[in-house]
């Protein structure tokens, strides 16, 4: 008898670290919610994103329309306070590129700023008339940052002044 429950036994054990096993290994192999949110939005509106080496979080998100011409917009822009909340929340992003949106507000800018890790930066067609310019100072701490106008090219004097709120960030003005 004991003959017939020790194989029983073993494979009893084998199941049990079997399904321990997958327990972990999905949980470990989830996405957390906020780049899941992140990765639906911009692939239904045909943006793109380049996930971290491991997989589990994004190292890229690109906003830009692909065909858009500089001056085009979405027409129905899914990029919303509740996006820029969970981007907010992924800490691995190191390039964000967003053009061809709606005007992002002063909160989503601050939203963005706040991802400190964040390196590279494109922002196209977002005013920046002088009274708004102050909110670029919370971006020092980017390598790049790349502003395309709405319109009209950035005058010297605003260029002047981006840079002197900006003097370690590679700047370029298209």
């Amino acid at each position: 008898m004991t003959e017939i429950m020790k194989p029983t036994s073993t494979l009893l054990a084998a199941l049990f670290c079997a399904l321990v096993f997958l327990s972990f290994s999905t949980t470990a192999f989830a996405l957390d919610p906020h780049v899941e949110a992140v990765i639906r939005t911009v692939e239904a509106a045909k943006g793109k994103v380049e996930k971290t080496e491991d997989g589990k979080s994004l190292k890229l998100v690109d906003l830009a329309v692909p065909g858009a011409g500089l001056h085009d917009y979405l027409k129905d822009d899914p990029y919303d306070a509740a996006f820029f909340e969970h981007l907010g929340h992924i800490t691995t992003l190191r390039r964000l590129t967003l053009t061809n949106t709606k005007m992002l507000t002063d909160a989503e800018l601050q939203m963005i700023a706040a991802l400190r890790q964040l390196e590279s930066l494109e922002l196209g067609k977002v005013p920046f008339p002088d009274e708004r310019l102050a909110v670029l100072a919370d971006f020092a701490h980017l390598k790049s940052l790349r502003l395309i106008p709405v319109k009209e090219p950035f005058t010297s004097e605003t260029q002047a002044r981006i840079k002197a709120l900006l003097p370690k960030v590679e700047l370029k003005f298209q």
